[in-house]
């Protein structure tokens, strides 16, 4: 049956909703396969590897991916909640490293980080640095990273679809200016 002409289930219907960025990788891309278009830009040399599921990108020491992007608008105003999930794999040996960074008008969070030991931290702002530890990550090894925030319950860190660690209720503090960009 044709997509178009049959009604989505209770998922295709979340994921439509809500859902801002989806990048496959396929083939070392970086364009968005989510409805809404937000392709990324690299900055320094990635290279296509194999995944957890189909393609990955490899970082260089130094490199990165951003966005410039509308609908990002709600990171930069303070207590909205939001969500992110990655597959992270340290290869070779560990190193510290930022795996989520916001910066939005002259304000900046390191939102998901790497220490030079491995271990995971999620990190968020409300004056000062609020943060959850997790688990060391295994080298060579596929491990999803789930983050979400509310006021009400602050940040919640996951691994491998099972809560590791919370912080508990806080008011998050953003730059107070949305992320729009011309």
């Amino acid at each position: 049956m044709n997509s178009l002409t049959r009604a989505k289930n209770a998922t295709e219907l979340l994921i439509d909703a809500s859902l801002s960025v989806y990048y496959s990788f396929s083939g070392g891309s970086i364009i968005d396969d989510g409805p809404n278009g937000i392709n990324a830009t690299v900055s320094g040399s990635v290279t296509s590897a194999t995944g957890r599921v189909n393609q990955a990108l490899q970082f260089s020491s130094g490199s990165y991916l951003y966005y410039t992007y509308a609908p990002f608008h709600f990171l930069g105003i303070s207590n909205q909640p939001f969500s992110l999930g990655i597959w992270v794999q340290p290869t070779g040996s560990y190193a510290a490293s930022t795996i989520v960074f916001l910066t939005v008008s002259n304000w900046c969070v390191h939102i998901v980080v790497m220490r030079s030991n491995g271990q995971l931290v999620a990190n968020l702002w409300n004056g000062g640095s609020v943060a959850t530890n997790g688990p060391t990550l295994p080298l060579n090894t596929w491990t999803h990273v789930g983050y979400t925030y509310s006021n009400s319950n602050g940040i919640r860190l996951y691994v491998n679809g099972t809560q590791y660690s919370s912080t508990g209720s806080f008011s998050f503090s953003a730059s107070g200016t949305p992320t729009f960009r011309s």
